[in-house]
């Protein structure tokens, strides 16, 4: 196992890394030395302190709802997080070496490469599809349709215009929703226009009754529960990704994230397939671009990659924005996807 040092010479993630779902800052207490050793949590590259008054490598945590004092071992900081649990951190007493226990769970990262790899070897619609449905399924959504979703303008004021692309869902619920025709009064198409991310079904509030009784059915059809993915097509229209779970609840962040990401990946490789093939111009990115790029695809925030390559907020956006500006591509999350299946960067 490399050092901590040399794992954040790297920037490399992967070594000496601790992980969490929720970013979390670690600050060495006020009686700390000057020697700091660089310390990766969260996917995030971070400092711990020597501490002079106990000559042991410490952290103290700051929780954005609750700061606490001190100093505590790495191990028992931990204790005072809230939120999500921790995957595994990287612990240091005095004189010990960095050591990294095994994670509880699979990490997003380790996951998203080879997703990435197969969607961009599908070779038709057929099997891009069969590929979205069986990910899908992986992650406990054995359901799901695609829509496109627009807003026009008409003699009574704008109306809601639906597209079924496709739909694996039960067949009688299909049936059932074209006979009544749902899509325009269905709240999951309602809200992919006020909202940029995924989004539960079970989140969505200020349902009309008609929106109840849609949503109520869909449950009594075995469409418990679900997520949406709401893709902006450059014309304004959406792409929504729909999917379904027959369990009542979706609990895990981490397959919000992997669906948010399967998402993305199905969006650019829709348009590849779907559109003549034509030589295209090699594209180039600067260096900068390609390393704020990478984070992006790790999940990272614009602060969180400020904090890690050493530069504003700022910066990053406008690297990331000069990236997208080269892609032709206006998701930052989309131009990532479609940076790493290119090989223009690698995760």
């Amino acid at each position: 196992m490399a050092s901590c040092h040399a794992a954040a010479d790297r920037r490399d993630i992967r070594e000496c890394a601790g992980r969490c779902i929720k970013t979390l800052h670690f600050y060495g207490c006020d009686t700390a030395a000057s020697d700091y050793t660089c310390f990766l949590h969260g996917d995030q590259l971070v400092n711990s302190r020597t501490c002079a008054t106990c000559n042991r490598h410490a952290l103290c945590c700051f929780n954005p709802k609750r700061r606490t004092s001190g100093h505590r071992a790495a191990h028992q900081c931990a204790k005072f997080l809230r939120g999500p649990p921790v995957d595994r951190v990287c612990q240091r007493g005095a004189g010990d070496t960095p050591t990294v226990p095994q994670p509880l769970t699979s990490s997003l990262a380790g996951r998203w490469a080879p997703l990435a790899t197969a969607f961009l070897n599908t070779v038709d619609l057929s099997s891009l599809l069969k590929l979205f449905g069986d990910v899908s399924a992986s992650l406990g959504f054995p359901r799901f349709a695609i829509s496109r979703v627009s807003r026009r303008h008409t003699g009574n004021g704008r109306a809601m215009a639906v597209e079924t692309l496709c739909a694996r869902y039960p067949d009688h619920w299909v049936a059932h929703y074209a006979q009544r025709d749902y899509g325009p009064v269905d709240p999951v198409h309602r809200m992919a226009f006020a909202r940029a991310t995924p989004y539960r079904w079970a989140d969505i509030r200020g349902l009309n009754r008609i929106e109840q009784r849609v949503l109520g059915e869909a449950r009594d059809a075995g469409l418990t529960s679900g997520v949406s993915i709401p893709l902006r097509e450059t014309n304004g229209d959406i792409l929504l990704v729909n999917l379904a779970s027959p369990s009542p609840e979706i609990k895990t962040e981490v397959h919000m994230r992997l669906a948010s990401s399967i998402g993305a990946l199905f969006h650019q490789e829709l348009h590849r397939l779907m559109k003549p093939h034509r030589p295209e111009p090699a594209l180039e990115l600067s260096p900068r671009q390609q390393e704020c790029l990478a984070w992006v695809a790790r999940g990272k925030s614009s602060w969180a990659i400020a904090s890690i390559v050493g530069i504003s907020p700022h910066t990053v956006d406008y690297h990331i924005a000069e990236a997208m500006k080269i892609l032709g591509i206006n998701s930052r999350t989309a131009a990532a996807v479609h940076a790493v299946t290119t090989g223009l960067i690698h995760v």
